[in-house]
């Protein structure tokens, strides 16, 4: 009967599936660090399609920075190794308009952002304003890069499909070199272990601001992929039964 109860269960499933102790471990799994190697081949040839930019090198991940043991098999990389991260839409109050028209598109804002995308209270800017790659793709993870409050900064909700709209400059959209990845990476977003380490990334006065890097430099421990799909029908069943 009590509502945070039920909150601190779905966090409990969620640690204990990004821990690697939610379903057993197959030692028939093909390790992860294989599916690293086709990720890293997957960036490659996208850039030199020309269709993102040289992707920055990423600081090592030291021993010292993880946080807990994983399962053999696993790897802790940082976010910026599976995915980019793309800044939203600067526009000028005479840029938007409160309805939609032909020339503009829609923009989602921080409030569309907790766990999953509402769309209200949308603004409809011009769409010159808006780059190609800043409309909403399936598997975006929308992010919020500012806020007033260390809770909100960093919250972040997946596009489940292509939206014909953009994402405003307070937001950013972390999106995965593969799809393989989207069930598992729209989980994680949610756990405290990423939460916590984007609020203390975040800085300012007034406003807490994440930066490119506090995103990309992020830790997240990468399961084998058939171990991804067992975690997440998993964690999708326990879902169900807390709601």
């Amino acid at each position: 009967e009590v509502p945070e109860t039920v909150a601190e269960l779905r966090q409990a499933i969620l640690q204990l599936a990004v821990r690697g102790k939610l379903v057993p471990q197959d030692p028939g799994d093909e390790p992860a660090s294989v599916l690293l190697e086709r990720i890293e081949a997957e960036k490659e040839r996208l850039y030199a399609a020309g269709k993102i930019r040289k992707p920055k090198k990423l600081p090592p991940v030291e021993a010292d920075e993880v946080p807990f043991e994983v399962p053999e098999g696993w790897e802790w990389v940082r976010l910026g190794m599976l995915g980019a991260l793309i800044r939203g839409v600067s526009y000028s109050k005479s840029d938007a308009a409160d309805v939609p028209s032909p020339d503009r598109a829609p923009i989602l804002r921080a409030h569309n952002i907790n766990g999953v995308l509402n769309f209200e209270n949308l603004v409809y800017v011009l769409k010159e304003k808006i780059k190609p790659e800043q409309y909403v793709k399936a598997g975006d993870l929308l992010i919020a890069m500012s806020s007033g409050s260390k809770n909100l900064v960093g919250k972040a909700a997946q596009a489940n499909t292509d939206y014909p709209g953009a994402f405003g400059a307070f937001c950013g959209a972390y999106r995965p070199y593969v799809h393989a990845l989207d069930a598992y990476l729209r989980w994680y977003c949610q756990t405290d272990l990423y939460r916590s380490g984007v609020a203390r990334a975040s800085q300012g006065i007034g406003i807490n601001n994440l930066r490119t890097s506090d995103v990309l430099e992020a830790l997240i421990p990468v399961p084998p992929l058939s171990e991804q799909r067992r975690i997440v029908e998993k964690v999708e069943q326990l879902m169900a039964l807390c709601d």
